[in-house]
């Protein structure tokens, strides 16, 4: 991997380990990622967020990511990923600076969403 751009990202996981759904322990996730070619990987909290670098596209990893859950599980997860540099910029905007970290929520959305359901619309 030396010469190569690696990006850092995060895939978050959709209904895994939630409500009794989607039960994937974190060294059946670790082990889903080695053959992938994901670098540095570790897990954050049960919830099935993966951090880890790449050199691949966001679509490619998604997709690989899915495909790869969705085998284990035998059923669709969904597959959300973010670059560390779009997770910061998130953060910094946080339009709530004097609020309780906890107390602020973030959703993700796996495409835009339409201009009639945005604010100021």
């Amino acid at each position: 991997m030396y010469g190569r751009c690696m990006t850092a990202y995060v895939a978050m996981l959709r209904a895994v380990n939630e409500g009794g759904r989607g039960k994937l322990t974190m060294d059946d996730l670790l082990t889903l990622c080695a053959p992938l070619g994901l670098g540095n990987v570790r897990l954050h909290g049960t919830a099935g967020n993966i951090v880890f670098e790449s050199d691949r596209t966001e679509r490619g990893l998604c997709q690989s990511i899915d495909r790869a859950v969705t085998d284990k599980l035998r059923r669709p997860a969904g597959v959300l990923i973010r670059t560390g540099a779009e997770l910061r910029a998130i953060v910094q905007a946080n339009p709530f600076p004097d609020a309780q970290f906890r107390l602020v929520g973030v959703m993700f959305l796996p495409k835009p969403l339409p201009v009639r359901l945005r604010a100021g619309s």
